[in-house]
């Protein structure tokens, strides 16, 4: 259904928004006219590129089995990580380090959706819970992570392209107030009043021409939402399950004795009656 909702959005963006605007108004150049169809032809790609990461996010096809001893690598602990970055002089001979740049502003974050910034805290928690308890790779461990390294790029390339459509619908509606309030100040320098009249009736037919695109974009927008919230949930899932898959195996770990006691416990009457044989041959006995 989405396919066919982009399709349609990318028709109405090239012939409602290139063509008013590029043959009535201006004749070449660079200018906020060209700017503006400029970035709703933009737009209309990314409606394409988010139909296609859509399309991309289906259950995975049956991949080999893991083995059980590869699985820490899929995430490295944290204390290895500061490890191997403690013995690492990244800074080049002769050059003084000089104070942290400001961060760049992320301009996708107000697209950014609740559940991102809690899967993160699960993810931190999972690291510390794997580095401070390291509990024993299990069938339900291995599992798990297969699941979840077969969805995350895809899962992760909905959610880039997602924010990218997003930000450019916004940006375009932003771009193009602007463009008509220049429109408008043309035309009210205009002396002659029948060519003030004609452009005054371009104007309004070009803003009734966006105002159109604009409720379609909006539109896409929400049907692109809506699925969006169908991955987030699958995401949360899935993170959950690893979650559990890890703590669960903790209860196998404590509920067994280690080897190494049970094993010497076994041979302790052995080394009780050897302990008895020296201290009779060399040492003080009792009667």
């Amino acid at each position: 259904m989405i396919k066919y909702i982009l399709t349609g959005l990318a028709a109405a963006i090239i012939v409602a928004i290139a063509w008013p605007l590029a043959s009535n108004v201006f004749g070449g150049g660079p200018n906020e006219a060209t700017k503006l169809v400029e970035a709703t032809e933009r737009t209309n790609n990314k409606a394409e590129s988010l139909n296609d990461s859509f399309t991309d996010v289906i259950p995975p096809a049956p991949r080999p089995a893991v083995p059980a001893g590869s699985l820490g690598k899929s995430l490295p602990a944290a204390g290895e990580l500061r490890d191997g970055l403690a013995g690492q002089d990244t800074t080049p001979d002769g050059v003084a380090e000089g104070p942290e740049p400001s961060p760049t502003p992320d301009k996708y974050a107000p697209y950014e959706q609740p559940t991102e910034h809690a899967v993160r805290d699960a993810i931190e928690y999972l690291n510390k819970l794997q580095t401070e308890l390291e509990p024993t790779p299990t069938q339900y461990i291995v599992a798990v992570e297969q699941l979840q390294r077969a969805w995350a790029p895809r899962y992760e390339r909905a959610v880039d392209e997602y924010k990218r459509f997003a930000y450019r619908i916004d940006h375009a509606d932003s771009m193009a107030q602007d463009y008509f309030k220049v429109q408008e100040r043309l035309t009210a320098q205009i002396v002659n009043q029948d060519d003030r009249t004609r452009a005054e009736e371009i104007d309004i037919r070009e803003r009734q021409v966006y105002n159109d695109w604009r409720g379609q974009a909006y539109k896409t927008l929400g049907q692109a939402q809506l699925i969006m919230y169908d991955l987030n949930d699958m995401n949360v899932i899935i993170t959950k399950q690893r979650l559990s898959a890890h703590f669960a195996a903790l209860y196998e770990d404590f509920q067994t004795i280690p080897p190494a006691i049970t094993l010497l416990h076994e041979e302790l009457a052995r080394f009780r009656e050897e302990s008895d044989r020296i201290q009779q041959t060399f040492g003080v006995t009792t009667k």
